[in-house]
């Protein structure tokens, strides 16, 4: 019988978890670097600093649910927007009332001109009024984020 054990020694085992770490810290910064760089193609290609994102009510049901990951063009005028109640664009855009709050989803059900301005009345799919009614918004243009071009289920 030979007198080499099956264990390592404690060199190799430092090795062995040196190794591991350093391959591990590795793939998260290339992962982190991977993630980054999608992120700003979307942006770049998409036209918006918001290229991605996902309802968090359910105002737009049964068209998009909460969770749905969502694909948005920006870069838009108001002639590049369809509005209407039965199939107009679904937007997304900083609400009225308050701007630095979450961006809201809904769709385009009216657009107006008002002093050379456009403005967009918008609804929730799920709400029995729209915005203007419940709210009072009238969103103007330079508000709009982007327009929804396509919903992945589940994935956000």
């Amino acid at each position: 019988m030979s007198g080499k054990s099956n264990s390592e020694s404690p060199g190799q085992t430092k090795r062995f978890f040196k190794n591991r770490l350093f391959g591990a810290i590795f793939l998260i910064l290339l992962a982190l670097l991977g993630s980054f760089t999608l992120q700003w193609v979307l942006a770049w290609t998409l036209q918006t600093e918001t290229p991605l994102h996902t309802p968090i009510s359910r105002s737009m049901e049964p068209t998009l649910k909460i969770g749905d990951l969502l694909i948005i063009r920006g870069g838009l005028k108001a002639e590049d927007i369809h509005a209407s109640p039965k199939d107009g664009d679904i937007i997304i855009f900083r609400n009225p009332i308050d701007p630095e709050d979450l961006p809201v989803v809904h769709r385009a059900i009216k657009k107006i001109q008002k002093n050379g301005k456009w403005y967009f009345i918008t609804k929730g799919d799920n709400n029995p009024y729209d915005d203007y009614k419940i709210f009072g918004w009238l969103v103007p243009e330079n508000y709009i984020i982007g327009k929804v071009i396509f919903a992945v289920p589940i994935v956000g």
